[in-house]
């Protein structure tokens, strides 16, 4: 069973990809620093990364995690935190299953921590390297102490509540956590280039519309500077990365979507379905009707 599930989360991953997901898009109340929501079963959201630091806790059951092209099994009682600008995306196979997202701002988490000593644990060196050029994606605890999870049940039960006694709670959980001597921190590094950042969360969450001009634009250079940066990064040209990624998107749909064709060739920005079409068919040697029968099982 695992092995299907991995095979469908990569294809997911790497066919919908989100937008650059902020605290600020979920947090209520003006500069809220946490944010606690449950990841519900049998959803699997598109390949995102976070501004923020995400906490995946599983309370029950178990899930898989995919973080930067790497499968994490996650037992129940284990916990992973994901670094910032890191990719990943979670699934809970069991109706049962219960499973929390902590969402935790940068700033301020950091700014805290280092009033108080880190400890020469995995997790302590993980939260001492974050702010580098270079940083690890993820650490790691397959288990976590009656402590931890006393926090996190607490925390997760009371969600809606948003107050400095949740701000509080939380930083005694990672206070806890970055003592747990189980945690692993991975060892694939991940360099950060903050233009880099911009540019491909722009580019992400405006793939059907957006131009070498707009984009240009929105990062304050000129289109031919910006153009030579996007290669010299991607290593391939503006168009043909934008090319790319709504072929992703329009096999996404395709597969995973009862959307008409003509709907989706407008999603993923072609000015008529006869050019998406075509433009399919060239890249793919298939017709999008063709593909979506190949990739979709008979009921």
């Amino acid at each position: 069973m695992y092995n299907q599930l991995t095979k469908k989360i990569r294809n997911i991953a790497m066919t919908k990809s989100l937008p650059t997901v902020s605290i600020s898009n979920y947090c209520a109340i003006p500069d809220q620093v946490a944010f606690v929501c449950r990841h519900f079963p049998h959803m699997i959201p598109g390949y995102h990364d976070h501004d923020c630091f995400e906490i995946n806790y599983v309370q029950k059951g178990e899930c898989i995690n995919f973080v930067e092209g790497e499968v994490i099994y996650m037992p129940e009682g284990s916990f992973i935190v994901i670094n910032t600008a890191t990719f990943h995306t979670l699934y809970a196979p069991y109706e049962d299953s219960v499973v929390y997202n902590v969402l935790l701002d940068k700033e301020w988490l950091l700014q805290t921590i280092q009033r108080y000593p880190i400890p020469k644990t995995d997790m302590g060196k993980f939260f001492s390297m974050v702010s580098g050029e270079t940083f690890p994606t993820y650490v790691f605890s397959k288990k976590s102490s009656d402590a931890i999870k006393d926090i996190l049940n607490y925390q997760c039960e009371h969600r809606n509540e948003a107050s400095i006694l949740t701000e509080a709670n939380i930083l005694y959980c990672v206070n806890s956590m970055m003592n747990e001597k189980s945690s692993v921190m991975s060892s694939r590094q991940k360099s950060f280039d903050k233009t880099m950042y911009i540019i491909e969360s722009y580019v992400n969450q405006n793939f059907n519309t957006v131009t070498l001009e707009s984009l240009a634009a929105h990062i304050g250079y000129s289109p031919a500077h910006t153009g030579r940066l996007f290669k010299k990064h991607t290593k391939k040209s503006f168009s043909s990365y934008i090319k790319e990624l709504k072929l992703k998107h329009a096999k996404y749909l395709l597969s995973f979507s009862t959307k008409p064709i003509s709907e989706i060739s407008e999603i993923v920005g072609y000015e008529s379905p006869e050019h998406f079409c075509r433009t399919f068919k060239f890249d793919t040697g298939m017709s999008p009707k063709d593909y979506r029968q190949s990739t979709t099982k008979p009921q």
